[in-house]
């Protein structure tokens, strides 16, 4: 195996600018995908690298490091084949409580995502978006019954060992694809449920320094809230090391439409999944 690695790594030097060699190591893993032409004759179609990164002797949390599909073989549905080995391999592996990604291109955790919620809806999680009926769009009137449980969201955390995040993602996403543009109301109540989430996602960035440590340490319980442009509380000077209230403002904004950036790309797939 050691040599096929040499050889595998040797090849991806072509393909990936900056690449570092991988030690021989026992939790390294390798997923080949190749093509039988004739007897004892495989063509190479691509293969990811996952690493084994143990919390305990016995579980371990586990990151896809890195994945490759020759040019020729590229936007075919590859990569999406080898992801779904990978999350089914470790699926069924007791030692494994999470699969984690390594640095992912935007083109990366698009493949990802949807890989995910096309398993997670054909597994039947998400099940409040059934009851929205064949051709409806989710609108202000209803678009408070869609919402993920804590206990749902735990148990496919644990049932598929997906992120936190990323299954408040994949389960944003799909709202966002069923979601009426049209309806003004709908998407202003949606961009703040999303923004909440960016902003305890990024809270470090996002909220004082003084202030986080207070939180931190239950001095204080309310966080500031900057999502819709607004404070909750007051917070003075406006200044606070260093940086305005306005760019932390901005800086959320920022990422928000980093985010919707990517649902908007996703969501014209999803529906065909739904």
């Amino acid at each position: 195996m050691e040599e096929i690695s040499i050889n595998l790594q040797a090849v991806m030097m072509f393909f990936i600018d900056g690449l570092s060699f991988i030690d021989h190591d026992p939790y390294w893993h390798y997923y080949l995908l190749y093509r039988v032409c004739k007897k004892k004759d495989f063509t190479l179609i691509g293969y990811a690298t996952t690493y084994e990164s143990h919390q305990s002797a016995i579980k371990y949390r586990t990151r896809i490091s890195q994945m490759l599909i020759l040019p020729l073989f590229q936007r075919k549905g590859f990569g999406a084949q080898i992801l779904a080995s990978i999350y089914r391999d470790l699926r069924n592996d007791p030692s494994c409580f999470e699969i984690t990604v390594e640095d992912p291109s935007d083109e990366f955790l698009a493949m990802r995502d949807f890989n995910s919620i096309k398993i997670l809806l054909g597994e039947g999680k998400f099940s409040c978006f059934k009851e929205l009926g064949v051709g409806k769009k989710i609108t202000a009137e209803n678009l408070a019954k869609f919402k993920l449980s804590k206990e749902e969201l735990k148990s496919i955390q644990k049932e598929f060992k997906l992120t936190k995040v990323e299954v408040e993602q994949c389960f944003e996403m799909v709202k966002f694809a069923l979601l009426d543009q049209s309806d003004e109301e709908a998407v202003r109540l949606f961009r703040i449920v999303v923004k909440k989430r960016l902003f305890l996602m990024h809270k470090e960035s996002l909220i004082p320094d003084e202030r986080l440590i207070k939180m931190k340490k239950g001095i204080i319980n309310k966080p500031i809230i900057v999502f819709e442009g607004i404070y909750e509380e007051d917070v003075e000077p406006d200044k606070i090391q260093g940086i305005s209230l306005s760019d932390r403002k901005k800086l959320l904004d920022c990422y928000y439409s980093e985010c919707i950036g990517s649902y908007k790309t996703l969501a014209p797939k999803l529906l065909t999944l739904l």
